[in-house]
């Protein structure tokens, strides 16, 4: 936290499998191979007494797609359940995840308390990350199911 500047940046790679008992070696379905956080803000000081803040912050995420395992949809149908293809397990890898968040804050520090009212936005872009698939009987298809969109949070909080 420098001249009321703050950044953090970190990543990781990896590789995350299973094995049957078969011996079979299979990728998880969290299995993203990578992740990328790039946080960042900055604060003002304001007032008489510079005891009051505002803040504005954002953070990036970033990482490799999730995985799902490919459903036969003549077997489902047939079926009337999820029939997974054999030995496909967690194969099939949907589109990067990306989130932008953004948020701003305003804090009063008085002797006794520190007053903090705060408003984010999680997704702010409202990108559609896929979660997994899943199927339908009533419909007789394959649905996706997608996170979390745009999310706005208002916080309040009283430290002392």
């Amino acid at each position: 936290f420098t001249k009321n500047y703050y950044f953090l940046v970190a990543g990781s790679v990896f590789n995350s499998k299973y094995t049957t008992y078969a011996g079979k070696e299979y990728s998880t379905k969290f299995n993203r191979n990578y992740q990328v956080n790039i946080v960042g803000g900055k604060e003002w000081k304001t007032g008489k007494n510079r005891n009051r803040i505002i803040g504005l912050n954002g953070k990036l995420l970033a990482s490799g797609a999730l995985r799902d395992s490919p459903i036969d949809l003549a077997a489902s149908q047939q079926q009337g359940k999820a029939v997974y293809v054999p030995g496909k397990y967690y194969s099939v890898k949907s589109d990067p995840y990306y989130r932008l968040d953004i948020g701003i804050s305003y804090k009063i520090n008085r002797k006794h308390a520190t007053h903090t009212a705060s408003f984010d936005i999680q997704n702010v872009t409202n990108h559609q990350n896929i979660y997994g698939s899943w199927y339908d009987n009533d419909k007789g298809k394959i649905k996706k199911e997608y996170q979390m969109g745009l999310f706005p949070i208002f916080n309040y909080r009283i430290e002392f």
